[in-house]
């Protein structure tokens, strides 16, 4: 029976975000962070992660759910583990919506995304057996 820990999930796909490099500079990554934290630590992570760096990916592991099948004696379990990506560009320009769109410094939220999206559709296993990502 195959079974992934959520853990090395996690970790796989911490890993996979991390090797994102910035489309302002290759030899940097996208996120000067990524870590996961739990739900309850949302303020905690905001405040670790957002004013400590210019660039952050928060990944919010929010439960699973199962899905049972009966074929003959066996049964076999599928699991959908669901995760939220909190990304974070920041900007020091009063007003600027660089943090959001992009500019002469910041990436933005918006190219974040795509870049998210982009590496997770080349590697949806993320080299794991039985692993499928699916953005919802």
């Amino acid at each position: 029976m195959a079974y992934i820990k959520t853990l090395d999930l996690l970790a796989a796909l911490k890993t996979a975000i991390t090797a994102i490099k910035s489309p302002l500079d290759a030899s940097k990554p996208l996120f000067a962070s990524v870590a996961f934290y739990d739900s309850n630590e949302l303020g905690k992570a905001l405040s670790e992660l957002v004013i400590a760096t210019q660039s952050a990916c928060i990944i919010l592991p929010r439960g699973d759910t199962y899905l049972n099948k009966m074929e003959g004696r066996s049964t076999l379990s599928e699991r959908t583990s669901e995760v939220e990506l909190i990304l974070v560009d920041r900007s020091y320009g009063k007003g600027s919506d660089e943090a959001k769109f992009g500019g002469e410094k910041n990436v933005g939220v918006v190219t974040m995304k795509e870049l998210v999206l982009e590496a997770i559709a080349g590697n949806s296993t993320l080299g794991l057996s039985y692993v499928a990502l699916r953005p919802t």
